[in-house]
């Protein structure tokens, strides 16, 4: 009778544990949440904190992102290959001080570009006012492309550290000819991937408003935004935004 006793108590601690584990990790499928709404947003969950400002949304992909902020101008920043969403933190939350909404995700490695039209689309349809791509290697190549694809809605775009192909050979130089929005490239001099590339882009965009401004040293992607580039590349960014809003 006593071992009867012990083995449903332990069951029930079992349990126990077991709910409370799910309250903490639902998302991940305890609570019978799909693995694709997580798939593509790995950082969503660690780096993201819930709060009165932050909303996550589904794309229309059927994949999350989170919404930072509530000002009526929302930038889209797509991260780059070896980074996920939460290497934009620091720079989101910039953004959302100069009073701008932010919305981060991950995209998906099949198609980059396509992911951030998605992003482009859903934040319209949530209201945004403005809306600006923002990406950094992958995200900036993903950004160019998207902006010159599907222009409707989209106000300029910014582009840090962009290569001129995707590793699939997809040339990104094309789709800068065809782009008439505002766009402001931004690379390091010394960057062993985007020095010379970014230049060429540059060169090839058919905006008449376009800006390409080199920086000191060798950082690449969202290491401009930090470290000795830092002011100076956040600076540039917010002045270009704020003259496009």
């Amino acid at each position: 009778m006593i071992v009867a006793r012990r083995l449903v108590s332990d069951r029930l601690i079992v349990r126990h544990a077991l709910a409370v584990l799910c309250l903490g990790v639902t998302v991940a499928g305890c609570g019978g949440t799909s693995a694709t709404s997580r798939r593509a947003v790995p950082g969503l969950d660690g780096c993201v904190a819930g709060g009165p400002r932050t909303r996550i949304v589904r794309l229309r992909t059927g994949d999350r992102a989170a919404l930072l902020g509530r000002g009526a101008d929302t930038v889209v920043l797509s991260n780059q290959s070896d980074r996920d969403l939460c290497a934009w933190l620091p720079f989101a939350g910039t953004l959302e001080r100069a009073g701008y909404s932010v919305l981060l995700y991950d995209y998906t490695a099949a198609s980059p570009w396509a992911d951030a039209a998605v992003a482009a689309r859903t934040v319209t349809r949530l209201g945004a006012r403005g809306v600006f791509l923002l990406g950094a290697s992958e995200g900036a190549k993903s950004s160019l492309i998207a902006a010159a694809a599907h222009p409707d809605g989209i106000t300029a775009v910014v582009s840090v550290s962009a290569e001129r192909a995707f590793a699939d050979g997809t040339d990104v130089r094309p789709w800068a000819a065809k782009l008439r929005l505002p766009v402001l490239f931004l690379t390091a001099r010394g960057d062993p991937f985007a020095a010379a590339d970014t230049p060429l882009l540059y060169a090839a965009c058919g905006s008449p408003h376009k800006q390409l401004i080199r920086f000191a040293g060798d950082a690449h992607g969202v290491d401009l935004l930090s470290g000795a580039t830092a002011g100076e590349a956040r600076r540039a960014i917010l002045r270009f935004l704020a003259a496009n809003r």
